[in-house]
């Protein structure tokens, strides 16, 4: 088969122009070149994966920040809660005590005494269980 004219002087100057841009780099297929451009790689990844590392530890510093300040928060809450209930409840056995002056039930004052004690322990139970259960803080 005939080649067309001019052919070969392509090729010619395609060869010239492929040497002419590769003078003074070096060899892709150089196993030395190869090995420091691989270093060179691992170099990168390691700095950027300690890069990552510290963000990753800044953001969980900030979350574990961000926690205590809301179980503070919260505590605060609970505390104020938990004294309206007793607040409550003495007003409560206040006005029964005075509108039963002079026939005061004893199973009534037993049973209202009880049933704060048991609000009262119920709400701290619950409060510290939410706040600082070891379950959910250790990942569980």
């Amino acid at each position: 088969m005939p080649e067309p004219a001019g052919s070969s002087d392509w090729l010619e100057e395609l060869l010239r122009d492929v040497e002419a841009r590769s003078a003074g780099q070096p060899d892709p297929l150089d196993r030395e070149f190869a090995h420091e451009v691989a270093d060179d790689l691992d170099g990168a990844e390691a700095s950027s994966s300690s890069d990552v590392d510290k963000e990753l530890k800044a953001a969980e510093a900030n979350e574990a920040h961000d926690k205590n300040d809301l179980r503070q928060k919260f505590f605060r809450w609970a505390m104020w809660l938990i004294t309206g209930a007793l607040t409550v409840n003495a007003v409560g056995m206040f006005l029964y005590l005075i509108s039963q002056w002079g026939r005061l039930s004893d199973t009534v004052m037993v049973g209202w005494f009880a049933t704060t004690l048991v609000e009262v322990l119920g709400l701290g139970y619950v409060i510290a269980n939410y706040l600082f259960d070891g379950r959910r803080a250790a990942g569980g």
